[in-house]
């Protein structure tokens, strides 16, 4: 079967614009920081020729993160805290190059992350293998390649997925500036989900409930950590069509 590689391409810019900064000093105690686009370019084509020769194959999508989050509508804070980070020198050029020379997908209100889940699980004749370091994909069934961790795709079952994201609306995300149920870490939550077999839902709700919290407050967790798949969202509202079972 035909492979395709869906690629979290917003990482591979972060790594490249970052490696290619450079601080300089102008005279003493003045700095600045600048960056040379002709070392992060080479960067990230050698890791893109690089998947395109462990995979022996040259179609690839390339995700990228839209401006606007149809999360905020459900969890407003989400990813507040970032707004203090800042992005490499040099990051929107070089997405603007990978565009121009790629094939690249950005769909409104949407993270690289939801790009990728949305292909993944779209139904087509075709086997598509999603490229990312970064844990969230592993909410999503289907296959998933990590390049720092991996030395072969894993396959994600649709339990294994849900389980996954239950287990992400539990315990937070501190990155992503959501905060999940209050006195649940790693291993309650496993816990917890362990027990409730198929009812992992009604067994989220309970929960929060028992913590003095509302099932309005675990669907705002749950919208926060979900990551799309295909047709969870309607791209003209940006609501959520995803509904817990």
């Amino acid at each position: 079967m035909k492979c395709q590689l869906v690629i979290d391409a917003d990482t591979l810019i972060y790594q490249a614009a970052f490696a290619a900064e450079l601080e300089i000093e102008w005279e003493h105690d003045v700095w600045s920081v600048t960056t040379d686009l002709a070392l992060a370019k080479p960067i990230i084509s050698g890791k893109l020729l690089a998947l395109k020769d462990r995979f022996k194959t040259s179609d690839m999508i390339l995700a990228l993160t839209d401006s606007k989050n149809w999360r905020h509508q459900y969890y407003p804070e989400y990813k507040a805290t970032r707004k203090k980070s800042r992005k490499p020198v040099g990051f929107k050029a070089l997405k603007e190059w990978l565009q121009t020379n790629y094939k690249c997908v950005q769909k409104p209100g949407m993270e690289a992350d939801d790009i990728c889940g949305w292909l993944a699980t779209k139904p087509e004749k075709l086997k598509r293998i999603i490229v990312s370091v970064d844990k969230d994909l592993k909410t999503i069934p289907g296959w998933l390649f990590n390049p720092d961790k991996d030395d072969v795709p894993r396959l994600i079952s649709p339990e294994e997925a849900d389980y996954n994201h239950m287990y992400q609306t539990l315990v937070g995300d501190k990155t992503d500036n959501y905060q999940g149920c209050p006195g649940v870490g790693p291993v309650k939550a496993r816990a917890i989900l362990d027990e409730a077999g198929a009812n992992l839902w009604k067994a989220v709700v309970k929960t929060f409930v028992n913590q003095g919290l509302t099932a309005e407050d675990a669907f705002a967790n749950a919208a926060a950590a979900r990551i799309l798949r295909y047709g969870e969202l309607d791209l003209k509202t940006q609501k959520l069509l995803w509904s817990p079972k």
